[in-house]
């Protein structure tokens, strides 16, 4: 039987990734609540691993895997499981690396896997009770199968036919049925399977396999034997009837789920956005059309925003993705610096596009190691300082609308802003006239300059300059934006707003002058003539009075850097909402709405800071969407 087995190999490396994900999981909720289920959750993962692996013969991974199931039902039967955690991380972390190799290195364990495994059996195990048990998914398994019998079963043998059906949702279900193959050829000669050997192979199956089987071996020990196999969950072995009417098709053979690749997903979205923007250029192609055109034009364009934010939804991924590698990085640092670090989260199962987190997984990482070597104190000095002595990282997700704001905060030292701007200084980034004007803030954001280091040394962990510098550089390729806060011996804070997917967003097609621009309906909170007694100065700000509140009068030409702002003889004024309040942008002209695919600008389009993305109008024009944000922190002038 030829499996194909680079394609098995790649479905391990996915459910075996997963279960991984849920262990660190599962270990990190035994701190604050160890309970029996908890233990048990863990068991069966590495049962399940071993199995995956031993059928795959993969004996390195298997036989870690089986060491660290033999550690668990030990552990489960002490009194106090909790003390043994570390151990188990560092077989957790064994795993992850293997995880990594070509299946090639994977056949044997090295000297290291050898060495944790026995460190794994050094404990005191059941090894009485398992030397009486032999394991179905162990050794038996990876070793190489024996050759089927040539011939039938011998005189007086028996002829035994059967069913084998796996569990709801079993991983790797052709996997499985080659060692169920396997098995049977141990017992006797195969008479038949349905699915066939070829079916198997080719991946054609479901969730029960039939099968007829010449064998010296009695029914209960066929039985045995098929139900050792894991994710087996019913036998029935019986000798063959006379007449047995032929077994009709049941729906529950067939997997009530698919695995699909995100690369398959990618593909039928980015098919999915063309065929949207098709229909919109056939709408702005079409000068003249019938009612019943017109009706047909329409429902096109609803099944096409329909299948487009299906596809949309199937990229979106929970940002909790992200937070067990870097909950698994600050430990591990920590450790190494002697510190204690705690990494608490919230709205970690809010979703983001794909291609975002993709984009957010280096900065994360900077964010999270900057913390714990520059930020979080030894324990020690955090006593001194009447601290707890250990620190906390939180990530907080919110949800804006189109937009996540993501706050990364820890409670260390903070940034040693004096010591930013001597730095930058000495390098020359900034004259000591530039540097009196600038705002803490702004200071904090000098150390997102490429090469920016403070540190005096360089370590493995940093002083090489390139960590802030990739964050802002990655959030500004999405058309987000980074704020640093930070106070001494408080902590710092970092900010960061950013797309959660890239979308189809209803806007508004403004005209000024030779420009045509995109302004996001949702940020739309009024449009209305421009009346010249509406407009009141303060501090020479021009400023209008709505719902209670100033809202200082942005006017279009100020804005793109190409007039005064004095008013035009005509004008509509834009009521605009954005994180701190309202501003009034006065555009020449409103050409309408359009719903539209936004495109999100890739560098270096993407450092222009006006615009968030683009869209095509009907008439197949390109027009830049106005990042109203951006407008509103920082062209809006400040009025009290």
């Amino acid at each position: 039987m030829n499996l194909d087995f680079e394609k098995y190999f790649r479905m391990f490396l996915e459910e075996t990734g997963e279960y991984l994900r849920e262990m660190y999981e599962t270990v990190g909720r035994l701190a604050e609540a160890p309970t029996p289920e908890a233990w048990s959750e863990l068991f069966r993962r590495a049962h399940s691993i071993k199995g995956m692996a031993a059928s795959l013969g993969l004996g390195a991974v298997q036989q870690l895997a089986h060491a660290m199931e033999d550690f668990l039902t030990w552990v489960q039967r002490q009194p106090n499981p909790s003390t043994q955690v570390g151990l188990l991380v560092e077989g957790l972390e064994c795993l992850d690396g293997l995880l990594r190799r070509p299946p090639s290195e994977l056949q044997n364990p090295d000297a290291t896997v050898q060495g944790l495994i026995e460190r794994l059996r050094a404990v005191p195990t059941v090894a009485s009770e398992a030397a009486s048990v032999v394991d179905p998914a162990g050794a038996s398994v990876v070793s190489p199968a024996p050759s089927p019998p040539t011939g039938a079963a011998k005189t007086g043998g028996n002829r035994w036919e059967g069913h084998v059906t796996l569990v709801e949702g079993a991983l790797l279900p052709a996997a499985r049925w080659a060692v169920v193959l396997r098995t049977l050829q141990r017992l006797g000669s195969v008479v038949e399977t349905r699915p066939t050997a070829e079916e198997i192979a080719q991946g054609k199956v479901g969730r029960r396999l039939s099968f007829v089987l010449d064998s010296e071996a009695e029914a209960a020990a066929v039985e045995a034997a098929l139900r050792g196999i894991p994710d087996v969950e019913a036998v029935e072995v019986r000798r063959p009837m006379t007449e047995t009417p032929a077994e009709a098709p049941s729906v529950d053979v067939l997997p009530a789920t698919i695995r699909v690749r995100l690369s398959e997903v990618d593909r039928l979205f980015d098919l999915a956005r063309a065929v949207f923007m098709q229909v919109q250029r056939l709408r702005g192609s079409l000068t003249t059309a019938s009612l019943e055109d017109e009706a047909l034009l329409r429902d096109s364009e609803v099944l096409a925003r329909q299948l487009y934010l299906g596809l949309l939804d199937l990229r979106m991924l929970p940002l909790e993705v992200l937070i067990e590698p870097l909950r698994r990085m600050a430990d591990s640092l920590a450790r190494q610096m002697g510190k204690r670090v705690r990494l608490v989260t919230r709205g970690e199962d809010l979703t983001l596009d794909k291609a975002v987190l993709e984009h957010l997984m280096d900065p994360f990482v900077h964010m999270v190691r900057n913390s714990v070597d520059h930020g979080i104190e030894p324990p020690a000095e955090r006593r001194a300082k009447g601290k707890p002595e250990e620190g906390y990282i939180s990530i907080h997700a919110q949800q804006r609308g189109e937009w996540m704001q993501v706050t990364v905060l820890d409670d260390g030292r903070g940034m040693d802003v004096e010591r930013i701007a001597q730095t930058a200084l000495e390098r020359g980034i900034v004259t000591p006239d530039q540097l009196r004007r600038m705002s803490v803030e702004e200071i904090c954001m000098l150390v997102t300059i490429p090469g920016f280091s403070t540190a005096p040394t360089v370590t493995e962990v940093s002083g090489r300059g390139v960590g802030m510098d990739v964050v802002r550089h990655r959030v500004e390729a999405l058309g987000g934006t980074l704020r640093i806060e930070t106070r001494r011996d408080r902590g710092t804070r970092i900010t960061l707003r950013i797309p959660a997917r890239l979308s189809i967003l209803d806007t508004l097609i403004v005209g000024h002058g030779r420009y045509r621009l995109a302004i996001p309906m949702d940020r739309v909170r009024r449009a209305a003539p421009y009346r010249r007694e509406a407009i009141h100065y303060r501090q020479e700000v021009p400023v209008v009075y709505q719902d209670g509140l100033i809202a200082p009068v942005l006017f279009m030409d100020q804005v793109l850097g190409e007039g005064t702002g004095q008013p035009r003889h005509r004008y509509y004024m834009l009521t605009i909402q954005y994180e701190k309040g309202l501003y009034v942008l006065a555009v020449a002209d409103i050409r309408g709405e359009h719903r539209s695919v936004v495109q999100r600008l890739e560098p270096p389009l993407s450092r222009i800071p006006l615009f968030s993305g683009i869209t095509v109008s009907p008439a197949l024009e390109v027009i830049p969407l106005l990042d109203v944000e951006f407008i509103g922190q920082h062209l809006t002038p400040h009025v009290t």
